[in-house]
């Protein structure tokens, strides 16, 4: 990998990890498993 290409790779990695900071919400499952559905709704595949 050319020194270039490592920088220009880094970019969208740290956009990503950026967002990931700002993001930050914590999420405690109850153990109710019909109540916590609500939680991950929205998860899918990584």
């Amino acid at each position: 990998m050319t020194p270039e290409l490592a920088v220009a790779a880094r970019k969208p990695l740290q956009r990503m990890l950026d967002f990931a900071e700002t993001q930050k919400q914590r999420v405690t499952a109850s153990g109710d498993i019909v109540k916590d559905r609500e939680l991950f709704a929205n998860v899918g595949a990584a």
